[in-house]
């Protein structure tokens, strides 16, 4: 009997031990969630793209030991201006439910300036600095100088793209291919314009002759070229006070047109290839118009033949 007890109270021991052991361990707090997650850059992280062409943002992944993928909550900052050259910085973050934050990753994108083959003149009043082609990124004063603006309280260059005054600074202009690039000091240039680029034979087109200059309020103007002329094949003609002339361009040979004005520089050629028109000739027979011519013995007999003229008209016009 006593060894009974012994076992009963042996028995009740081990089961309030276990009991307890295990309430002890389910009041247990759950560990906190201190790792942040991991962001991961989709593709390269440096490129560059061409100024003004498109950029598409590869992104980025975000994954968490708890809550899995969190990409869906990435926070991009996507500053890039494709239209200015320069380097950009795209940033992403993001933070798991518990307020972990990961390490910022980022990608660099270079936006490369446009370039193109251009024209470029650089002249002053005296003489020509430089006349040829060259591949540029921007109106420069002189080829690969790096110099965009030459301005002091001595100086003024102005430029001009194509005879069209530019941007308030050289390094604003964008050039396109094959453009004319004019920087000049100390002498503005002339502007010709055609009324109709693409004439056919026998149409009247009128060229209006502009010389820059500036207003009162010293902003850039154009104003007719009075006193300018245009030569038309080699031939000079005077420009009206308005700054026109008209001319019928009644062959399909090429036309070259060019301004000229003493203390200016001559502006750009101009080229007309007339198209050829065809012609339509329509014959019109009108009713016979009998002429009689009658002799002095004819008018006196009234017998003598007559001479009889078959009149026929031709009209012709163009179509």
């Amino acid at each position: 009997m006593k060894n009974n007890k012994i076992k009963i109270i042996a028995l009740f021991s081990a089961v309030f031990f276990l009991t307890t052991a295990s309430v002890a361990f389910a009041d247990d707090p759950i560990p906190p969630d201190i790792t942040p997650p991991v962001i991961t850059v989709l593709g390269d992280g440096s490129v560059s793209v061409t100024q003004n062409s498109a950029y598409i943002d590869t992104g980025a992944t975000a994954a968490d030991d708890i809550d899995g993928d969190i990409t869906a909550q990435i926070l991009t900052v996507n500053p890039v201006n494709v239209s200015i050259p320069g380097t950009y910085t795209v940033t992403y973050n993001v933070s798991d439910i518990a307020g972990n934050t990961a390490v910022q990753v980022a990608r660099a994108v270079t936006v490369t300036p446009l370039t193109a083959t251009v024209h470029l003149t650089v002249v002053t009043d005296t003489q020509v600095l430089y006349d040829s082609d060259e591949t540029v990124s921007s109106c420069e004063s002189s080829p690969n100088s790096g110099i965009f603006t030459v301005y002091n309280m001595y100086m003024y260059w102005g430029w001009f793209g194509d005879l069209t005054y530019g941007e308030t600074s050289l390094n604003a202009h964008t050039v396109t291919q094959g453009e004319h690039l004019l920087l000049n000091y100390n002498i503005n240039p002339l502007k010709l314009t055609v009324s109709n680029s693409s004439p056919a034979q026998h149409d009247t087109v009128t060229f209006t002759l502009l010389q820059f200059g500036l207003d009162s309020n010293f902003n850039p103007v154009w104003i007719p070229a009075t006193g300018g002329s245009v030569a038309i094949n080699g031939i000079s003609q005077t420009v009206g006070d308005d700054g026109t002339y008209s001319a019928t361009v009644d062959s399909t040979d090429p036309y070259i047109i060019s301004g000229n004005k003493t203390g200016f520089i001559n502006s750009d050629t101009i080229t007309l290839n007339p198209t050829a028109v065809t012609v339509n000739e329509t014959v019109l027979i009108l009713p016979t118009v009998f002429l009689a011519f009658f002799t002095q013995s004819a008018k006196q007999t009234l017998s003598s033949p007559f001479l009889i003229y078959n009149i026929t008209f031709r009209l012709i016009h163009y179509i």
